[in-house]
């Protein structure tokens, strides 16, 4: 058998190529989320959802998802990581006077990685 001391063990070095994580704090997705709001129609038309059906949005951005199920009666949980997507989701749902007992928007409640890769992702106590 072979021993290996220190000097000579391989060295593991973290792949640092790619993409940086996403933070979607950054920038406008604001812009983003009007062009998908087609497929988030899809989506809520799909699920055929219905007056009293419950929802969860996960990862729900601005909320046009979740506002749309709102609008078709539902009773919508949406959550989000990013508390400034979170602000922008509520401030819409105000707009439309979606009461907030049927549309409580907030950070998840379920366990997040904390490593660098996911930097904007908190966990709520």
């Amino acid at each position: 058998m072979t021993s290996i001391d220190g000097d000579t063990a391989p060295r593991i070095t973290p792949l640092t190529s790619g993409p940086p994580p996403m933070d979607w704090d950054r920038g406008e997705y604001e812009l983003t989320a009007v062009a998908v709001t087609p497929a988030a129609e899809a989506v809520v038309l799909a699920g055929r959802v219905r007056p009293g059906q419950r929802v969860l949005d996960v990862g729900c951005g601005t909320g046009n998802a979740a506002l749309i199920a709102a609008r078709a009666g539902a009773e919508v949980t949406a959550v989000d990581p990013s508390p400034r997507l979170l602000d922008v989701a509520r401030a819409q749902a105000r707009r439309e006077g979606s009461p907030s007992k049927s549309f409580p928007v907030k950070p998840p409640r379920f366990p997040c990685p904390t490593d660098a890769s996911t930097p904007s992702c908190p966990t709520s106590p």
